[in-house]
């Protein structure tokens, strides 16, 4: 589980910002729902299960998920190309308000837990190299380095110092150090060099089985991604469907038709011209599809109908199968989220989503949460950021340190504060956060006249 992250220096976010999972000991709400006490080697702790963010447009709220997506990215990257650069996809990904930090590195920190062993993962880049990347781990309540990387600017390469718990055959570690490109991180260089030491071998399968889908978007396009881990047995359509169902949909089937289409030579020359020019793509989205589309040489079609159950004028019930691309936004979001939900039902996952409440209904938003709260796996996470105020009178569903809030200063820059930072008297249980929220009193709304 996700204990924190922060960020420094990156787009709205100026100074050092943390959000932070540890439920607040005054807090005793919902602490069976929300709440999963991790016995580690360092101690005992209690991590939250849920994190909601409010904020106007332009606060900063989808600039917190990226910084989240680019942790996660960086970790993945392992782009062979050192003229490619880094995960930052340019110069301006640094605060741009202030001269003095546009050209400063941006940094990153994750701390989690992971086989009851504290994990702290931390680095510092621009756009064109990394400067600093540090694993730590807490095997008691005192860290144990694992390694520091720094940056020899004088001999232009990286350096990598170990920590004395680690025992590495030479051979291995000159591999290993060999791998290590300028714009990608040491995991990345383990991956290559086929050198696997114990503590990088445990933070890979952390971010592999436990942050397995990037953010989810407005803009996420889910369903023939859900609908093909329907077919391998990864979701389960059963259980999708009774959520549909539960948030009354109407659905009463999806049925799903796949077969496979080969991909000619000159089909595969197409596209790959196309995605040499699109300037949209960021260069390890360009390198990861061209990657892909190199190696195939034919397609999964699936093609989804939904069957809903209607009443006519006599009374007689029909079923009625509809092409997905007849179903409206709302019902098409809501199969997407529906299906990644409930992988939070089979296993322990941490899931972030901007705009929880993109072109979906609040009643169904609310529904989606407390199928969470009542059926997510106990080491799940999820991070959302949203406009629904009405969330915030549904207080069966949250407490005061699951909410954080973000707003812009006058500087430009982006403050990230909880609901449980105000003290008691000014905000208690007793208060409905709903009209605090809308009167202006809790900050992060638009200043309209």
């Amino acid at each position: 589980m996700i204990e924190e992250f922060t960020v420094e220096n990156f787009l709205s976010f100026k100074e050092k910002v943390t959000l932070s999972f540890e439920a607040n000991r005054r807090e005793k709400h919902l602490s069976d729902e929300l709440c999963k006490t991790i016995h580690a080697k360092s101690g005992n702790i209690t991590l939250l299960k849920l994190g909601i963010l409010y904020g106007a447009n332009t606060s900063g709220k989808t600039n917190l998920i990226r910084a989240l997506e680019l942790i996660r990215n960086f970790f993945y990257d392992s782009r062979g190309d050192t003229d490619a650069g880094t995960v930052l996809d340019s110069a301006k990904d640094s605060f741009q308000f202030d001269s003095e930090y546009s050209s400063k590195v941006s940094s990153f920190s994750i701390v989690f837990y992971h086989e009851l062993e504290k994990f702290q993962y931390s680095f510092s880049l621009d756009h064109k190299r990394v400067y600093k990347e540090e694993l730590r781990c807490y095997r008691s309540q005192r860290p144990s380095l694992i390694f520091k990387r720094g940056y020899d600017s004088t001999r232009d390469i990286a350096t990598l110092e170990w920590g004395d718990s680690i025992s590495i055959e030479k051979s291995d570690k000159d591999a290993l150090e060999r791998s290590i490109l300028p714009n990608t991180s040491v995991p990345a260089a383990s991956r290559s060099s086929n050198v696997y030491i114990e503590p990088i071998k445990k933070i890979k399968d952390w971010f592999t089985s436990r942050w397995e889908y990037p953010p989810v978007l407005p803009s996420s396009k889910l369903n023939d991604f859900i609908f093909r881990q329907i077919v391998d047995g990864k979701i389960s359509k059963k259980r999708l469907l009774e959520i549909l169902q539960e948030a009354d949909l109407g659905i009463e089937d999806i049925q799903i038709k796949e077969k496979k289409r080969h991909i000619s030579d000159q089909e595969k020359k197409r596209i790959l011209a196309w995605i040499n020019v699109d300037d949209e793509l960021t260069p390890l989205q360009r390198k990861e599809i061209l990657q892909h589309v190199s190696g195939i040489s034919s397609e999964r079609i699936i093609r989804t109908h939904l069957t809903h159950q209607i009443q006519q004028k006599d009374g007689q019930k029909e079923i009625v199968s509809l092409p997905l691309n007849m179903e409206s936004l709302g019902t098409i979001r809501s199969l997407g989220l529906g299906g990644v939900m409930s992988r939070l039902e089979e296993k322990d996952l941490f899931l972030t989503v901007d705009e929880l409440e993109s072109s979906l209904h609040p009643d169904i938003c609310e529904k989606f949460l407390e199928n969470f709260l009542k059926h997510s796996h106990s080491e799940s996470q999820f991070f959302f950021t949203t406009h629904n105020a009405s969330l915030l009178q549904a207080k069966a569903l949250f407490r005061k340190d699951t909410i954080w809030f973000i707003e812009k200063e006058k500087d430009g820059a982006s403050r990230l504060y909880s609901l449980a930072d105000f003290p008691s008297p000014e905000v208690s249980p007793e208060h409905s956060y709903y009209s605090l929220y809308r009167e202006g009193r809790l900050g992060s709304v638009p200043n309209i006249d």
